[in-house]
Formats: C-alpha cells, sequence, structure tokens
C-alpha cells in the first residue's frame, strides 16, 4: 500500500509511497474567481459602468503553473496551489485590482470557488507528440491516426 485516505480527506503515505511518488509531479492550472468592472464604451449604454463574474486562468497573470506531487489529495493540491498563486500576486485584498486590460479592472473574488485543471506530460522519443494527442481527443488508437497520417504524405 502506497497511501490510506484519512477522515481528513487528507493522504498518508506510506514510506513505500514516498519512494514510489518520489518522481510523480503533474502541474496545475489555477483559475482564479474574478469580478470584473468596467464602463461601456459604444452603444446606447456607452458610459455606463458594468460588473461581471468570471475565472481567470492564472497564465493571463505570468503566473506559471504548478507543479504538485501525485500522492497528495485533490484538497491537498488546491490548497497548495491557491497559496501559491495568492503568495504570487501579493495576497491582494478584496478591492485591490489584480489585473487590468481593454478599460476592465479585475478583481479577486471573496467567496466563489476555485477551479484547477490538470497537466500532464510525458516525455518519448519516438516524436510522436501531435498523433498521441489526436489520438486522445479523437478517441481513436494512435495506430489508426499514425496510419491516417501515413495516407495523407503518400
Amino acid at each position: 500500500m502506497v497511501r490510506t485516505l484519512q477522515p481528513d480527506g487528507q493522504y498518508h503515505v506510506t514510506k513505500l509511497g514516498k519512494t514510489f511518488f518520489k518522481d510523480k509531479y503533474t502541474e496545475w492550472l489555477a483559475h482564479v474567481p474574478v469580478i470584473i468592472r468596467g464602463t461601456r464604451r459604444r452603444g446606447r449604454n456607452a458610459g455606463n459602468s458594468y460588473e461581471r463574474h468570471d475565472y481567470l486562468p492564472v497564465t493571463a497573470l505570468e503566473i506559471g503553473l504548478s507543479r504538485q506531487n501525485d500522492a497528495w489529495s485533490e484538497a491537498q493540491i488546491a490548497r497548495n496551489v491557491k497559496e501559491a498563486v495568492l503568495r504570487q500576486l501579493g495576497q491582494p485584498e478584496a478591492n485591490e485590482p489584480i489585473y487590468m486590460i481593454s478599460g476592465e479592472t479585475y478583481f479577486l473574488h471573496p467567496t466563489n470557488e476555485w477551479a484547477y485543471s490538470s497537466s500532464s506530460m510525458q516525455e518519448r522519443p519516438d516524436m510522436l507528440c501531435v498523433p498521441r494527442q489526436l489520438a486522445e481527443l479523437l478517441k481513436l488508437s494512435l495506430e489508426d491516426v499514425l496510419q491516417d497520417f501515413d495516407a495523407i504524405c503518400s
């Protein structure tokens, strides 16, 4: 056994698990809940202010993905990623802008849940990155995609 789930939702990683998960990581992209405020520029509502709620991927804030060990639970990963993003943003206050573009100002939403997306990568020497991605997206076998590539190229 490499890990056990505790009643509090955390994983307890065994000694064997620490060895197993030593070099297993996934990169996580945080989607920050934001309040966007701006002023309409055109139309019959020109000059009126507006507010909308959305999510902003941290890559738009020039913050990279957060690398987390696969041994951790989703709750642990979410907490770690959120803490890392907030630290890089300088722990913004409720009415402190975190991003401004095209006349819109983005503020961290104080109550909405954050969203997270995992990003995994495999290094393989066969240089079949594009066919692998297409096979995954189209739910086809890699062999079928490679045959189609061969047919296109011949």
